[in-house]
């Protein structure tokens, strides 16, 4: 019988159980996976990542017991508790139930939590619990040494479980305020990185490119999957903050030593292919949209801006068609501007047809391509495989 597992979600749904498919389908894994809630999936899988390699996954509870209905005399985590020496330190987190919940039944997670206690004494094992708040966060585990023991309520039915790993949100605040060069009006959230290359497959040796690389986050994320890299921007400042990230990293996480003679270059992406010698496995980029809106566009701009773009668009996917293997992945993101009445869009699957590729597609019922909403524009995530 497979292990079960619950991965708790981040707050885009449908991009977090699209990037959970994707990371089990490239490893060949086999995967089960049911919504058990607006934020949280149940997995049955033999393989299990660590909630670390995903940006849209919070935390990943190892389930040990199910029961009809809550019963604080019936439940037992013994058996998952390791028998180290020192004082066992537990936090308690429970979802599925309100705040008002929770306060009701406050008593009875004491008595729990008593109960826990003195089953571990019985067995040689000192414990205390930190004090009771809903739930602990990635950030309390990321700081302390805690055992999470998680209560998960599927309407009456109760999952009983631990945390077997979290996202450390400490890691990522590191990467992305204390590297050497941070420009805030360009790249993307460090979390949106992690998705999308794991979208695209990349892994440990997977030859991955990104054309716009601006200050390296995609291809700084791709570092840490051991990953062999080709990062390209039309700016030489771009390219140097890349390396200049680059090098902190590898320092900062004690990776291997890369030369970044032959991997990163000054290119406009739409000349890229004179520069690469080998094809590459997949290309995980967004381009560069533009000056930064602060406002939503009129519909004459928002027009302008999508000419633009669709010129743009079309002239680097026909020079990716170039440069990636067949089967290859592409995971771009592709901007659609926010006018007071609606989106407008370009026809950028008309674009990416022309050029021999395809829209993968990752799951049944998730709807393609992916969003992310912002004030002024709209990011659309698009996977493609190259025919």
């Amino acid at each position: 019988m497979m292990q079960e597992y619950i991965f708790l979600l981040g707050k885009n749904r449908p991009l977090s159980v699209s990037e959970i498919t994707m990371y089990y389908r490239h490893r060949n894994w086999n995967l089960d996976l049911t919504m058990i809630s607006e934020n949280a999936a149940l997995v049955k899988s033999d393989n299990i990542p660590d909630a670390n390699v995903l940006g849209g996954t919070i935390k990943i509870i190892k389930i040990s017991e199910m029961f009809e209905k809550f019963d604080p005399y019936m439940i037992d985590v013994s058996k998952d508790v390791g028998r180290g020496g020192e004082k066992a330190v537990f936090g308690m987190s429970v979802y599925g139930k309100s705040k008002s919940w929770l306060m009701k039944n406050k008593n009875e997670i004491q008595i729990l939590q008593k109960n826990i206690k003195d089953i571990l004494k019985k067995e040689g094992l000192k414990s205390r619990f930190i004090n009771f708040k809903g739930e602990v966060s990635p950030v309390h585990l990321s700081r302390k040494d805690i055992i999470d023991i998680v209560l998960f309520f599927r309407g009456d039915l109760l999952y009983v479980g631990s945390t077997c790993s979290f996202n450390n949100p400490l890691e990522f605040k590191k990467r992305d305020e204390n590297k050497p060069v941070t420009v805030s009006t360009i790249g993307i959230p460090i979390r949106l990185a992690k998705i999308m290359l794991n979208l695209a497959g990349v892994k440990e040796n997977t030859r991955i490119m990104d054309p716009f690389c601006g200050t390296g986050i995609i291809l700084q994320e791709a570092v840490l999957m051991d990953a062999s890299i080709i990062g390209s921007d039309i700016d030489s400042k771009m390219v140097l903050s890349t390396k200049r990230n680059l090098n902190w990293v590898i320092e900062e996480y004690g990776l291997k030593r890369y030369n970044f003679t032959d991997s990163l270059f000054v290119s406009d992406a739409s000349e890229i292919s004179g520069l690469i010698k080998e094809k590459v496995d997949a290309i995980v980029t967004e381009p560069y949209f533009g000056p930064a809106l602060k406002k939503i566009s009129s519909p004459k701009t928002a027009k302008h801006m999508l000419n633009k773009n669709i010129q743009l668009y079309d002239s680097i996917i026909k020079e990716f068609a170039r440069v990636i293997k067949r089967d290859g992945y592409v995971c771009i993101v592709v901007p659609s501007y926010r006018t007071k009445t609606k989106n407008v869009h370009m026809n950028f699957r008309k674009i990416f047809t022309r050029h021999g590729f395809e829209e993968a597609k990752v799951r049944e019922g998730l709807e393609q391509p992916f969003r992310e909403e912002k004030k002024t524009l709209t990011r659309e995530m698009f996977l493609l495989r190259k025919l």
